[in-house]
């Protein structure tokens, strides 16, 4: 019987095709199907939320200071 070892060329060779796969399929996860909540309710003037994710403490207090409050005045959302 043959012995089943790899050389190093087909071990890179394989592993380089994991990586492209995975990053792939990482890639295309962001794309949506068009059934999310964000699909349903986009386009036009739909409901008045807009849904946002800081870090919080005191980055996130200069955000609502220089951007959130601002843009919550002169939008109205």
């Amino acid at each position: 019987m043959k012995d089943a070892r790899i050389d190093r060329r087909l071990f890179l060779r394989g592993i380089g095709g994991v990586t492209a796969g995975v990053a792939a399929a990482t890639a295309l996860s962001g794309c949506g199907t068009g059934t999310s909540r964000a699909g349903a309710n986009s386009g036009g003037k739909g409901g008045k939320t807009v849904v946002v994710r800081d870090s919080g403490g005191s980055y996130g207090a200069a955000l609502q200071k220089a951007i959130y409050t601002p843009f919550t005045q002169e939008t109205g959302i």
